[in-house]
């Protein structure tokens, strides 16, 4: 190039890139040049372990939060697996116990009437019995021998309400059958009281209880208390047991039957739920082929009670409309 511009010869040159200055720049000083990419060379690795490491703790610190979670989950589980298996043992437990006083009730029931009962027999009337010498009960009346197990009930059970809850309601409903309500009533009464304390609003017992006692009123011709009474054991017993059950159908009839009976009486009485019912009533007995049953008689001339009450109603309607 240079004998090019000595001769005054056209020449072509031009800049050097950074490239080639840097590529001068390392021949002209390789040891510095060696120093600086090997420094290069390690920061980038450095870069690169430090960033690989960086992930590879992010993902171990990941999975341990995940086994963490997993640890916690699996002990809650354990938890609530341990709480069930304790929860129904209790209730299992509970239902033993249950069983046990049920069958301990009934046992003292059967012994208490047993021995109530145990007047009545022919050898204890003709006071002949081993060592007895109780002469008073030779005429001894089963309605004499309801007081007397009333009296020993009321004042030797008081501290077993449930026995004394049971025995109520057994001598109450035998004083339904010899057709003393009078005496039945107060029985029933306490009964219905001690099973309202003692057992859940939607027991079967406490069901029974007021239709016992929904009867009885009905036979001293408080049809209103009566309704309202056998109207929440019908309600028990359809929670409890279904439509179809067949002591919801006998509740329905006799439900009915009380409000036709009392609808001579009773001004308020709702024909339209007394006509439901013993209609309900009729098909299901006709479904079950019983149309010969008392059941299905019973009930057909309560259905018609009903009827002829909706046609009185009517008359009496038309007349008071006439007359105004």
């Amino acid at each position: 190039i240079r004998d090019r511009y000595l001769n005054s010869e056209p020449i072509s040159a031009r800049p050097i890139g950074r490239i080639e200055r840097a590529t001068r720049w390392c021949r002209r000083y390789p040891l510095v040049a060696g120093l600086s990419a090997a420094v290069l060379a390690l920061c980038v690795s450095v870069a690169s372990v430090s960033t690989n490491a960086a992930l590879r703790i992010g993902e171990s610190r990941d999975d341990a939060i995940l086994a963490r979670n997993n640890a916690i989950v699996a002990r809650k589980d354990e938890v609530e697996q341990r709480r069930r298996a304790e929860r129904a043992e209790s209730e299992a437990i509970a239902a033993a116990e249950t069983t046990r006083q049920e069958a301990e009730t009934a046992r003292q029931v059967s012994n208490f009437l047993a021995n109530m009962y145990k007047a009545s027999t022919p050898f204890e009337n003709a006071g002949f019995l081993i060592g007895s010498t109780n002469h008073d009960t030779a005429n001894m009346t089963a309605r004499e021998i309801l007081d007397r197990g009333t009296e020993k009930v009321l004042n030797e059970l008081a501290d077993q309400p449930a026995v004394q809850a049971d025995l109520l309601e057994a001598i109450g409903s035998v004083y339904l059958g010899i057709n003393a309500p009078e005496a039945a009533d107060p029985l029933l009464n306490k009964s219905l009281q001690i099973r309202r304390q003692q057992l859940p609003a939607s027991h079967p017992k406490v069901a029974s209880l007021l239709y016992q006692h929904g009867y009885e009123r009905f036979l001293v011709g408080d049809y209103q208390t009566s309704t309202e009474l056998i109207r929440e054991a019908l309600e028990i017993r359809r929670n409890r047991f279904g439509e179809d059950d067949p002591v919801v159908t006998q509740t329905k009839q006799v439900l009915g039957t009380v409000m036709v009976m009392g609808s001579r009486n009773w001004i308020d009485i709702d024909v339209d739920e007394a006509e439901s019912l013993l209609a309900d009533v009729l098909k299901r007995l006709e479904s079950e082929s019983r149309k010969d049953t008392t059941e299905y008689g019973f009930a057909a001339l309560a259905f018609c009670g009903v009827l002829n009450h909706r046609v009185n109603r009517e008359v009496e309607q038309a007349k008071l409309l006439q007359e105004a």
